[in-house]
C-alpha cells in the first residue's frame, strides 16, 4: 500500500503544479489587483520596465548624464522593476 500511497501522491502533487498561478481555490475571495505605483514614485512619470534593478539603475543614471530626467526611481512590482522619472 506504501507504493501506491506515494504514487497517488505523486500525481496529487503534479496536478496541483499544472493549475495556472492566477488559478485561486474555489473558497478564496478574488483579491482586487492594486496599482505598483508606491508612494515614492507619486507625480513621477514611468518610463519602462526592467528583469533586474541593475538595469533599472543603469537605464536611470544614463538619463541623469543625457538631462532627460533630473531624479529617477526604481521600484519593484513583484514580477520586475520600473523606473519612474521627474520631467
Amino acid at each position: 500500500m506504501g507504493k501506491f500511497v506515494t504514487k497517488a501522491a505523486l500525481a496529487a502533487g503534479i496536478a496541483v503544479a499544472a493549475l495556472p498561478l492566477g488559478m485561486a481555490s474555489a473558497g478564496a475571495a478574488p483579491v482586487a489587483a492594486e496599482p505598483a505605483q508606491q508612494v515614492g514614485t507619486a507625480g513621477m512619470k514611468f518610463y519602462d520596465d526592467y528583469w533586474t534593478l541593475k538595469s533599472c539603475k543603469t537605464v536611470g543614471n544614463w538619463g541623469l548624464k543625457k538631462g532627460k530626467w533630473s531624479v529617477y526611481e526604481c521600484q519593484f512590482s513583484g514580477w520586475d522593476w520600473d523606473l519612474y522619472y521627474d520631467k
